[in-house]
């Protein structure tokens, strides 16, 4: 990226790539003030990317897992009183093990942990011996931060054994999930989104219904990156505001901004830690929905919305900036 002049990198899977960028770019900045780099994040959501390993050369677009964490605790009804904790072992799957825990404590204490175990990141390839001990736990719901074919792996060996537990994800709705879940996930199965095109077809006005239509009618895949387009926006408003194609410049600009997102919602850059505030939402999988998912006839229909400045929750970043 310095040989060739980049001033701007986008990334957004793995928090340990993620935590590896922040400190290369970190150091490389502080050594080529001519020549320095801006890291845009959509998907590398470890809580302490914005708060103890904040960067100014870091922001991010996309929930922490705190956050994350926050959202599913509050979603789970009343009736549940057991859970089962499922989560990779890095540094995602660490902070969304520590978020759950803290918000169990804190929102439902009612609430007991009957199991709480990390896995290795993508080694596992047969999630029965797990499904077995969810279900002689007796818990009653499984949270999970895991994702890709940690995910659908857990979820397909869950269906396929008949386990009769409630499944609250954080990417159940990426792809391949609702395949893996198949029809008798219906109702069983929720997930944090950013973007629902069902979502779009009740809420956006018409340019976004026509456009989501539009989509869905020319592709073969479904449209849930509706959230993302958030980055682009503020990255463009600030290139304008700065005037320049500066990273410092842009970083400046980009502080404290606020947009609409793609829905007409309130969004905006918290300049203490760079975390982007913007909506985000608990999806259930149903056939109660305009539009389905991997053609599966069943997709995600909204049952609980988190506005921005709800998911505003403390942060311990102390952040260096350029010339303090």
């Amino acid at each position: 990226m310095a040989d060739q002049n980049m001033p701007v990198v986008m990334q957004g899977s793995g928090s340990n790539v993620a935590a590896a960028l922040i400190d290369g770019i970190e150091k490389h900045n502080a050594r080529n003030p001519d020549n320095r780099i801006l890291y845009l994040n959509f998907g590398a959501v470890a809580t302490e990317l914005t708060n103890e390993n904040c960067s100014f050369w870091h922001f991010r677009f996309e929930a922490n897992a705190d956050q994350k964490a926050m959202m599913l605790v509050r979603a789970l009804p009343p009736e549940v009183k057991r859970v089962y904790l499922l989560n990779q072992d890095y540094l995602y799957g660490q902070s969304v093990k520590r978020g759950v825990e803290h918000f169990l404590a804190k929102f439902r204490r009612d609430i007991e942990i009957v199991g709480n175990e990390l896995i290795p990141l993508g080694k596992v390839k047969d999630f029965s011996p797990y499904t077995t001990k969810i279900k002689a736990s007796g818990a009653q719901a499984l949270i999970t931060g895991n994702w890709g074919p940690d995910l659908n792996l857990l979820i397909k060996a869950g269906m396929d054994a008949g386990l009769e537990v409630k499944y609250y994800t954080m990417a159940a709705h990426l792809g391949g999930g609702p395949t893996a879940i198949g029809p008798r996930g219906d109702g069983r199965v929720f997930s944090l989104i950013g973007f629902s095109e069902n979502l779009a077809a009740e809420q956006g006005d018409p340019a976004v219904k026509e456009w989501v239509a539009q989509f869905r009618a020319t592709h073969n895949f479904d449209f849930y990156w509706g959230g993302y387009s958030n980055m682009f926006e503020y990255l463009q408003a600030a290139i304008q505001k700065a005037g320049a194609v500066d990273p410092l410049k842009i970083a400046q600009a980009m502080e404290g901004m606020a947009l609409p997102d793609m829905l007409g919602h309130e969004t905006y850059m918290r300049a203490d830690d760079h975390q982007l505030m913007f909506p985000y939402y608990v999806a259930v999988f149903t056939k109660d929905v305009k539009y389905d998912a991997e053609k599966t006839g069943l997709g995600w229909k909204v049952i609980q919305t988190y506005a921005a400045n709800d998911l505003a929750l403390p942060t311990t970043c102390k952040m260096k900036r350029p010339g303090v």
